[in-house]
């Protein structure tokens, strides 16, 4: 079709050639194809695929909310019709197929040939699949020789749009057993306190199986799409480009810091001088603070997809779940897009399956037959924090802290706070789960929800209540190219402390040490006892102060906790460009990157998170078999 909207006859017409396409494909299953064409055009188009792909899933959440949603359905089709298009154009056969097919179904939907049902909402959420499999089929062939790998699930998924647009889906879908009927007199009827279904179970018209399934359909998502707003110019422009940019800027900080710095350039005394020096001091912190800019995106995207998940699981788990987001126009660092998806997949999955109670069980213990799982996004304290947050059961704090203790992973003599005792679930394997599910139980995945967070210099903390629910709040600094950092010294090294794990710092006083057996050095400040550790021991580093009394304690916060932690000088604070160690170094414990100082040397940045797991390390290692 060239036109969105077509004569009756023409979109049957359209129907039957699309039937019959849908036949060769499910007949012969394509093999690998081969790419051809220009390479930045294929580029552009996975990009903007991913992002209308992105969007529809949004849109599809509204038209499942809302089936009469005119301007949702409308902005699917849109893209339908668009990816049929461009696909084609572009000889990306399956692509188009897939887009066309799907375009013809929704058209009958809108044209009320077909009812917008729970069948029919999974056949457009499973074509959404089916496409971004495609589209990220399309992207690893451009990255690699060129050769698209056939899709194996792409048949069956034909064979079922072909049987939904001929009104035939039941042949392709599991037999119904009542909970479409119920859900649509609910939704008739209005009715939200289940009055309704009450009855129905008394009369013994319906199970209560069927009744609470029907229910869940009057449940939605309150996430909604991103609204509108003014249109902008924008221009796409090579992501490798934009960080050759960011590196250029981030050395140019660099330059601009040794020559301000620089002694023979302070013992300048012209007036004229130093004014031309603060400008050139004020523009680079303004192209600094631009070139941040541009890597920012808003977090909306990743809050769809999570939207998406949920819906996904609460089917399959059976649990009725409503999803809440906060914050979607929250922006950060363009880098951590793709690396917070994983641990928010992760740790929503842990939420649905081990969170979140069955209906029944929460009406038990008078909470909603309803769970609910939001997730909210907001800048603090120049970090980006991500909160996510269920009402279910709560952690088990002595489940995990006995399974700990079986696993050897910490001692009976050991004092552990809750919040140290919740961290213990991101260790690899550990897990409380007494079976396996499809969705989680296997004990893998927290781990690398604390792999990705420590990798992008972040903080994860948990705080859970039994019966009330589970709260994780992620803290991420504003962008990874820079940081704002405390600098110390440790005999002729330097290291940096990121600025939003420090509390404060002072000098100790002899009066202020002691020795506590289980805990050994501590520092007593204002009749609080801190641990004390030395920067010194944890990294081997000859020629450090040996009088404590004569050094500086960094105060830091991890885990809801504070440590002291030794060092000889404080510098000062400093802003740097975080650099990786190289190949020659790799990755050391508790050491997150390198940073060049203004007189040219080398600053480790540290990963207190790690350096404090070193130092526990170092303990249990030291304790007699």
């Amino acid at each position: 079709r060239d036109s969105p909207r077509q004569p009756a006859a023409e979109n049957d017409q359209a129907v039957q050639v699309a039937e019959g396409e849908a036949e060769a494909v499910v007949a012969e299953v394509p093999g690998e194809t081969v790419i051809q064409g220009d390479t930045d055009i294929l580029l552009s188009f996975v990009s903007e695929a991913k992002e209308s792909v992105e969007e529809a899933n949004a849109q599809l959440l509204s038209m499942e909310e809302d089936p009469a949603n005119g301007e949702a359905i409308d902005a699917v089709f849109r893209t339908f019709h668009t990816l049929k298009g461009t696909a084609g154009f572009l000889d990306l056969t399956d692509m188009s197929t897939l887009s066309h097919q799907a375009e013809n179904l929704l058209d009958m939907v809108r044209k009320g040939k077909l009812t917008l049902d729970n069948r029919i909402m999974d056949v457009f959420f499973e074509v959404m699949d089916g496409l971004e499999r495609l589209i990220e089929s399309l992207a690893q062939a451009l990255r690699s020789d060129g050769r698209m790998a056939a899709d194996p699930e792409l048949p069956q998924l034909m064979a079922t749009l072909k049987a939904a647009t001929s009104g035939q889906q039941d042949q392709a879908r599991p037999p119904d057993t009542g909970e479409k009927k119920l859900g649509e007199i609910l939704v008739e009827n209005g009715e939200t306190d289940r009055k309704l279904g009450e009855r129905l179970i008394r009369q013994e018209k319906a199970s209560p199986k069927q009744v609470a399934s029907a229910l869940r359909r009057q449940k939605s998502f309150t996430s909604s799409p991103r609204e509108l707003t003014a249109s902008q110019e924008t221009i796409r422009v090579n992501y490798d480009r934009l960080d050759e940019m960011i590196n250029a800027i981030g050395e140019l900080v660099i330059t601009e810091s040794m020559i301000t710095q620089d002694e023979s350039v302070q013992a300048i005394t012209s007036e004229s001088f130093k004014k031309k020096l603060h400008s050139l001091t004020v523009l680079t912190r303004q192209l600094q603070t631009v070139g941040t800019s541009i890597r920012m995106v808003p977090i909306a995207g990743v809050f769809q997809k999570m939207a998406r998940l949920v819906r996904d699981l609460s089917r399959k788990s059976g649990k009725e779940i409503q999803f809440r987001t906060h914050g979607e126009e929250t922006e950060l660092d363009r880098v951590y897009i793709d690396l917070i998806s994983d641990p928010l997949v992760h740790m929503i999955r842990n939420a649905v399956d081990h969170g979140i109670e069955p209906a029944e069980t929460r009406e038990q213990t008078g909470k909603p037959r309803s769970g609910l799982i939001e997730l909210q996004a907001f800048h603090e304290s120049g970090n980006i924090n991500i909160v996510l947050r269920d009402d279910g059961r709560g952690l088990d704090r002595d489940a995990i802290l006995n399974k700990a203790l079986e696993s050897g992973l910490v001692r009976p003599e050991d004092q552990l706070s809750d919040a140290e005792i919740f961290d213990l679930i991101f260790r690899p394997g550990f897990s409380t789960s007494k079976s396996v599910t499809e969705i989680s139980g296997r004990g893998v995945g927290m781990d690398v929800v604390k792999r990705n967070i420590n990798s992008m210099r972040g903080t994860v903390l948990i705080d859970s209540e039994p019966g009330q629910g589970t709260r994780f709040q992620i803290a991420l600094p504003l962008t990874l190219a820079l940081i704002d950092g405390l600098v110390v010294t440790v005999g002729d090294e330097r290291f940096i402390f990121p600025v939003q794990v420090v509390v404060e710092s002072f000098q100790i006083k002899p009066e202020m040490i002691a020795t506590i057996a289980e805990k050994g050095e501590v520092v007593t400040l204002r009749k609080n006892q801190i641990q004390l550790h030395h920067l010194s021991r944890i990294f081997e580093v000859n020629g450090a102060c040996a009088d404590s009394t004569k050094g500086i304690v960094v105060v830091v916060e991890c885990m809801g906790k504070q440590y002291g932690i030794l060092v000889d000088r404080v510098i000062g604070i400093q802003q740097t460009v975080l650099k990786n160690l190289g190949r020659v170094l790799g990755s050391v414990p508790g050491i997150s990157g390198g940073a060049i100082m203004a007189d040219g040397t080398v600053g480790l940045i540290l990963d207190i998170h790690n350096v404090l797991a070193a130092t526990k390390n170092q303990r249990t290692t030291a304790v007699p078999a």
